[in-house]
């Protein structure tokens, strides 16, 4: 494994986040959503004081090959500002954005964003069949045209919408105010059609997991694993499976090695057809973490991994966002908090972080090369045919980089 801390070419680049969402297309990190902290010139002295919510309009595109931030303005039906909603892919361009918390509370909304022409889509009433309840900090992968969603914290469910067989809600009896504040836990598996158009709760086999939010899952093949997540005041590292083709629960899998302790708002990830990278979260004892680990699912056995620090600091993070690229085993990590999001002075993050399992194909490692010796290479690289200067994308990263 190895590990890069890129440097940004230009100026433009997104205000410091938790809680928001990305997806990797086309050769860009794609960014929604997620919170901060006041405006220090807005609320002087009281900046973390003030959660803020950043605008749902404009989304940020993080283009790899050139390291380099574009701001984008939607248009459409747009969602409204949101934290711990869900994002992901279909059809090789629609963003499918689902639930999330907002000013008045979790939500249930269902927001399709264009990735070619930024035009947003609201497809909640268009939907048919009974819909989840509102809820945030739920997890989701996705299996050809469909959709899966497993858990999050919200408001209990309509008996009359929703299976109990296919899953619980528990209400959460650690808030202090248990009249104001009906939130809960839950374990439902409801599954979005995005080519129908329609909702439905699976019948599955297997033990299921326990009602749990602010869990992660990544899926490898046919199968989804989900590690982790909070019940009550309990973060647990517990790991399951669900296969797509049986539709049946594993239970909680047996795992051996250097088991992660108990977490949530961390990320896990497929880097290999059989391996999986878990990275941060925020543990049982209240703080943020900056370790990571890879499973091998063949074997169940868990490694930890040696991960620097960035000027003698760990690099903790939490609620951020981990994308796979298009280059094996490649996953960008963007922003979170780098403190726990329950103190008052919260550290949000604004940067780009990049573990590697693979090693770089020689094109790019070459093109690298040429971008940081440009000085001494820019008489040869007139002599190289344009078609294999185009294929480096070197003219991008050399305007990126403001040597050309």
């Amino acid at each position: 494994m190895t590990f890069v801390f890129p440097s940004i070419n230009g100026t433009v680049k997104p205000r410091e986040r938790s809680g928001h969402v990305a997806v990797h297309h086309d050769g860009y990190l794609v960014v929604w959503g997620g919170y901060c902290n006041g405006d220090p010139e807005q609320f002087p002295g009281l900046q973390f004081l003030v959660d803020r919510y950043h605008p749902s309009n404009e989304v940020w595109l993080y283009c790899i090959e050139t390291s380099a931030w574009k701001h984008v303005e939607t248009s459409g039906d747009i969602p409204p500002p949101m934290s711990g909603s869900t994002a992901c892919v279909i059809g090789g361009k629609y963003m499918y954005i689902f639930a999330g918390h907002h000013d008045e509370g979790p939500s249930s909304t269902v927001f399709v964003l264009d990735l070619n022409k930024f035009v947003w889509q609201n497809l909640t009433e268009k939907i048919e069949g009974n819909p989840p309840s509102d809820r945030d900090k739920l997890c989701c992968w996705t299996h050809n045209d469909l959709i899966v969603y497993f858990g999050g914290y919200g408001i209990p469910p309509d008996p009359r919408k929703v299976d109990e067989s296919c899953g619980f809600f528990k209400f959460n009896t650690s808030v202090e105010d248990q009249f104001t504040d009906i939130r809960g836990w839950n374990s439902h598996m409801f599954v979005l059609d995005t080519e129908r158009l329609t909702w439905s709760q699976p019948q599955t086999k297997g033990r299921a997991p326990t009602p749990r939010a602010a869990q992660a899952a990544a899926k490898l093949g046919n199968i989804a694993y989900i590690f982790g997540g909070r019940y009550m005041e309990q973060r647990r590292n517990d790991l399951h499976a669900f296969d797509m083709d049986s539709m049946e629960w594993s239970g909680s899998i047996p795992t051996t090695g250097k088991v992660p302790d108990g977490r949530t708002w961390h990320s896990l990830s497929a880097v290999s057809d059989k391996h999986l990278f878990l990275y941060g979260g925020f543990n049982n004892q209240g703080e943020a973490l900056g370790d990571a680990y890879t499973l091998d699912t063949s074997t169940m056995i868990w490694f930890q991994l040696s991960v620097p620090s960035i000027q003698s600091k760990p690099m903790t993070r939490m609620w951020h966002t981990a994308c796979c690229t298009t280059s094996p085993g490649e996953v960008l990590i963007f922003g979170g908090c780098a403190t726990s999001v329950l103190i008052l002075e919260q550290e949000h993050c604004d940067s780009i972080l990049i573990f590697r399992f693979t090693p770089q194909p020689l094109n790019l490692l070459c093109a690298d090369t040429v971008v940081k010796c440009y000085s001494t290479l820019q008489k040869q690289l007139r002599s190289l045919p344009k078609n294999l200067l185009m294929s480096l994308f070197l003219h991008r990263r050399l305007q990126a980089s403001g040597k050309i």
